[in-house]
């Protein structure tokens, strides 16, 4: 549909698309074409729009200049909104799904996912902490056959207290902070994914960490869900298996 303004009423003009001429019709005409979708007399020349509650520009809300637009009700507030409205003009809900898609990809705060490199890195930090107390233990473990019994069972008593503490430390600051002690040197932190706060001890120890082990550790199916869960890193928003049970993902942390 094209505009003109009220001024140009009368006047022969040329058809930018068809070349051909055409008489611009009388005002009335435009008014009541304009009625019947409930514009005010501001006219069809850009002006109306704000005043009938479409807001400033047409386009912000997948106006349709090729016809006629018909209208339906918002999913979330239920208020009635143009049939090609990529964004409610109400509540402000995304029915486009590239620009939801966009919108995950980084949180409201500017912080960028993390990558995959960086989480396998504090993986595998998180790993090295604990080998120096594995080999202790088990070193006090053979001590233990031969004439150094006290001094291994002292060294198994050690490193399983060192062990308990570490693994008691993680859990608060992941619990407090969404970061290990690996997270934190790779400055990457887990966030809840909808609004990106703190996930706490349900999101990011009990579902992220202890119901993804019990999962793994099915026989036969824990050994392919491990594999997927690992493989899920690679999809567009970096997601694990377990970031998708705990509604969690992984930023940089700044």
């Amino acid at each position: 549909m094209l505009h003109a303004k009220d001024s140009a009423a009368g006047k022969q003009a040329k058809c930018p698309d068809c070349g051909n001429p055409i008489v611009i019709p009388l005002p009335q005409k435009v008014d009541e074409e304009a009625d019947h979708y409930g514009f005010d007399d501001g006219g069809f020349d850009g002006g109306g729009y704000e005043d009938a509650g479409y807001g400033a520009e047409p386009e912000d809300d997948g106006w349709d200049s090729g016809g006629s637009v018909g209208t339906r009700s918002c999913p979330a507030c239920a208020e009635t909104i143009k049939s090609v409205a990529v964004k409610c003009r109400f509540c402000g809900e995304v029915f486009d799904p590239t620009i939801l898609r966009r919108q995950r990809k980084s949180s409201s705060k500017g912080r960028a996912l993390a990558t995959p490199g960086s989480r396998l890195a504090a993986a595998l930090l998180d790993g090295l902490i604990q080998i120096p107390l594995a080999i202790a233990f088990f070193v006090g473990i053979m001590m233990t056959d031969g004439n150094q019994e006290g001094i291994g069972i002292a060294l198994i008593g050690l490193s399983g207290i060192l062990f308990l503490a570490l693994a008691i430390y993680q859990l608060v600051i992941i619990s407090r902070d969404g970061q290990s002690i690996g997270k934190r040197i790779m400055k990457i932190r887990i966030v809840k994914y909808e609004d990106n706060s703190n996930p706490g001890f349900v999101h990011a120890v009990l579902l992220r960490a202890f119901v993804n082990g019990l999962i793994g550790g099915i026989p036969l199916v824990g050994p392919i869900y491990s594999l997927a869960d690992l493989l899920f890193i690679f999809g567009e928003e970096h997601r694990c298996l377990h970031d998708l049970i705990a509604s969690t993902k992984v930023v940089e942390a700044g």
